[in-house]
Formats: C-alpha cells, structure tokens, sequence
C-alpha cells in the first residue's frame, strides 16, 4: 500500500492497482474511498502541472465562497428590525429613501385618509402597524442597483375576526394543477408567462359595506398620538388581504371573459376559435386538449402566431404570483392591455410581463 504524501489533507492512499483499466483504488483518512485512473491522481502530487492547476482553482473558489458569505452575514447583520433601527444604520439615508418611496406610493393609490384620533368614535380599535427592511438581490444574489426594501405593513395580529374582518383565505392554485399545466408547454408551441405585479395585495379595496378600519400611521411620518390611517385599500400584513386580492384579480379575468375552473378557483382559462373557416364557439375544456391543439392551414388563422385550431389562455394565480399558459402570445398580449386598462382606472398596477418558460 502505498502514501501519497504530497496530497491536500486528508491524504488519500493508493491501496490497489487495476493494469487492465489502468486505474487506482484510493482510500482517504476519513474512509471514503474511490476509483481514479492515473491522469486523475496528478492533481493531488506536488510538482506537476496537475496540482498547480487545481490548488489555484481551489483557492480561488475558497475566496468566492469566503467573499459570498462575508456579503452575506454583513448584509444580515444589518438589516434593521423596526424604523428606530433603521434610522441608526450607516446607510441612514437609503433606509429613508426607501421608505420616502413607499410612502410616496400608497397614499397615491390611496390607501388611507388622514384623521384626528379625536374623530373616531369612541372605543374605536386601532390596528398596529410597523416598519419592515430588506435588502434586494438578485438571482446571483448580488445586491441591485436599488438595494434598499421598505415596507409598511400591518401588525395583522392585531386585527380581530368580526371587527377588522369576517373571513380569509389565500388564492393558491393546487400543486397537482400547477403540475397538469407544466406539462401542457411539452405540447409544442406552448409557453409559461409571469404576471409581475406592484405592491400586489395593496391593489384591492376594502369593502365599502365593511365597518371603519383604522391603522396607526406610519412611524417617522404622522403624529401616532394625533393621527390614525382610515384605510380604503389593503395593506401587506392584513389577515384578510390576500382574499381582498383573490377577488380583485378573478374580476380582472373574468371580465376578460375567462372562466374560472371549478375544480380549481384559482384558474380561469379561455378558449378562442382560430379557424376563419371553421367558425364554431369554443367551450374551456382541458379534457380536449388533443381535438384544440389540432393544426390549421397557415391562411386560415385568425392569430398568426398560433398553430392551433383553438387559440388557448390559462391563467393560474399563485397568491401575487400570476403565471399564464398560453399557445398565442397574441392572446396574452390582448390580456396585457385588459390589466392595463385596469392600471388606468387606478385599480390595478401591471409592472411586466416575462417569458419564463418557452
């Protein structure tokens, strides 16, 4: 048996030879084990080529990881916990930029109106609210060009079912469908879309049959002890504010004309003939998928971008993340400019539409 002495810990020891493969039984101090042929091995024997190579490559991914987990404990470490924290951070000014920006974004939406705590009735509950800090990254984890988060956010712990709200639920398409509508993009043709939103929850209104609800202001703006918030919309944090905004986006669908599964109420689909020649009105129905996804003469589409005899949109919401499936782009660029109009009329914000999946 013999040492390979020159090694990086933990040396590993040749403790057999194969002539006919040409290739070495390796045993490590911890006791793993392994095959490697003798081109395998330079990289570990000091003096060759091999080992230079690959310590270099070693040193230099050590340092990447270093650096990466430095950036990252650093970043940890001083992201605030509330707005007094905030304000007493290096980087002060970002914070309050951000902040500036928020605060700037939903009183135009308008969330709130402004009110005396003296006008409230008396006995009025007043939910909690606070400050909450990140900073933004990237897919790579790098922080972007507008690294700074702020968001103010409802204490929703606070809220009491019956007073501040009667019911909630979150909007989430089932794992099993989301799994059925991946598989539609092996049909050729067919692409997945995200539905990128603003500030998703904040675009539904509270009911206007709903009693009073009030939220302290946001701290470092108003007054506390003077003021309170009358809210109009939903803020992050509420109980009930991804219902508000399930109901607000199966409106949006189905005045688009998509029906709403009723095996899942969080996808609504949206079959459109694409035949000139064959004119014939189309029901949603995915057990059909073959029979619609039939081909049709290239002179006899209505979309042009759509090889299909049926032109197909399903929308599957995920609480604010929004995916659409979809063999003609044409048919969800026309869904684009419905949530813009949306966007016109101050009830909805449609920030982008990408292409995730071809």
């Amino acid at each position: 048996m013999t040492t390979i002495q020159s090694l990086t810990s933990p040396s590993p020891n040749i403790t057999e030879y194969h002539p006919a493969s040409d290739n070495y039984s390796i045993t490590y101090q911890d006791g793993n084990s392994e095959v490697k042929s003798h081109s395998n091995i330079l990289k570990y024997i000091r003096g060759t080529k091999q080992y230079e190579d690959y310590h270099e490559t070693q040193k230099a991914l050590y340092r990447a990881f270093h650096t990466a987990v430095s950036s990252t404990m650093s970043q940890s470490d001083t992201v605030p916990e509330n707005y007094k924290d905030a304000r007493a951070t290096p980087d002060v000014a970002d914070w309050m930029k951000a902040c500036d920006i928020e605060m700037g974004k939903l009183p135009s939406l308008g969330c709130w109106e402004v009110l005396p705590r003296s006008s409230l009735p008396q006995n009025a509950s007043v939910m909690k609210s606070r400050w909450t800090f990140r900073y933004k990254t990237n897919e790579l984890g790098n922080l972007k060009s507008v690294s700074h988060r702020s968001r103010f956010v409802a204490k929703g712990y606070s809220q009491v079912q019956g007073l501040h709200y009667f019911e909630n639920y979150a909007p989430v398409a089932s794992f099993i469908t989301l799994c059925l509508l991946f598989a539609l993009t092996s049909i050729p043709n067919f692409q997945v879309l995200q539905y990128d939103l603003s500030v998703a929850f904040i675009q539904s209104k509270l009911d206007s049959n709903h009693p009073p609800v009030y939220c302290e202001c946001a701290e470092g703006y108003e007054d506390r002890c003077k003021y309170v918030y009358r809210l109009h919309r939903h803020l992050y944090g509420m109980k009930d504010s991804p219902q508000g905004w399930g109901q607000l986006f199966a409106s949006i669908c189905t005045d688009f004309g998509l029906t709403r599964l009723k095996s899942d109420k969080c996808v609504f689909v949206k079959f459109v003939n694409n035949s000139k020649t064959r004119i014939r009105n189309v029901q949603p129905n995915l057990a059909n998928i073959i029979e619609a996804t039939a081909h049709v003469p290239e002179n006899d589409k209505i979309y042009s971008d759509c090889p299909h005899a049926t032109a197909i949109l399903i929308i599957a919401s995920y609480v604010d993340d929004n995916h659409a499936f979809t063999n003609c782009a044409a048919l969800a660029a026309e869904f684009e400019v419905h949530c813009i109009s949306y966007e016109r009329r101050g009830t909805y914000q449609l920030v982008s539409i990408r292409q995730i999946r071809p």
